[in-house]
């Protein structure tokens, strides 16, 4: 092994894990990475102004909103039998 090199076996990169790759998406998008029914993405929309906006005759979901707000669900405590 010559200075300054890894074996081979650990030379490989370790990529970081990114949530998502753009900050705004299409409905069907949103729908797909937060798991939520079209309808409820609405409602969420009521609750936060800011989950929506509109591009010409496009509606766009900000991810970054959609984030906090499945961060802020409450977290299963699944019982013990």
């Amino acid at each position: 092994m010559s200075k300054g090199k890894l074996p081979a076996a650990t030379a490989t990169a370790v990529e970081p894990i990114l949530r998502r790759p753009q900050r705004f998406g299409t409905i069907p998008k949103a729908i797909d990475y937060s798991g939520m029914g079209k309808s409820k993405l609405y409602d969420k929309a009521k609750e936060r102004r800011d989950l929506m906006r509109k591009w010409d005759k496009r509606t766009l979901v900000d991810f970054d909103v959609l984030d906090e707000i499945l961060d802020g669900l409450p977290t299963l405590h699944a019982e013990q039998s």
